[in-house]
């Protein structure tokens, strides 16, 4: 398709024309990857670049806003605030359920996730790359609320015991 004698990815062809639009990395095979947008006429082979002008971010406050918004929400955030409600839960609700119920709900719910997830990229590879960033943190923090609701289940039954036998 073209003379570069480099790597060239995403070739999409025109419906109504005979070009060709195709990305070109200019350093292959280094790393990281710098490409330029090409186009190439299919009957001609004459060859052109197309500039791309990006916005760059932090031009206005609202891009430093998004910005700023985009790094706090990663997955220590998320795993944090998951651990934090599943341990307000436990406490919360240990009148009506048992707080080691309570976590190994949680705990049998993200192993069922995970399984889904292991059986699902067999047929979709896309979930893989969703589950591996996602659940390794989940069942970590999982983890820390089983054994919350553990330390937190001993520590009513000795109250209990406490105050029956007293």
């Amino acid at each position: 398709m073209t003379n570069h004698e480099s790597n060239i990815e995403s070739p999409s062809f025109f419906h109504h024309s005979k070009d060709i639009a195709y990305m070109h990395q200019k350093n292959w095979p280094e790393e990281p990857a710098e490409f330029e947008l090409r186009i190439v006429n299919s009957e001609t082979g004459a060859d052109e670049v197309v500039p791309v002008n990006m916005n760059q971010a932090g031009d206005s406050l609202l891009a430093a806003g998004l910005g700023a918004a985009q790094k706090a929400v990663n997955v220590y955030v998320i795993g944090f605030f998951y651990t934090l409600f599943g341990s307000w839960f436990i406490i919360a609700a240990h009148k009506k359920y048992r707080p080691l119920l309570v976590g190994a709900a949680s705990t049998v719910a993200v192993l069922g996730v995970w399984v889904f997830c292991r059986i699902g990229e067999a047929s979709y590879p896309w979930l893989a790359a969703v589950c591996s960033g996602l659940i390794v943190p989940l069942l970590i923090c999982t983890g820390i609320l089983f054994l919350f609701g553990l330390i937190q289940s001993y520590r009513l039954n000795i109250r209990e015991y406490k105050a029956s036998s007293q």
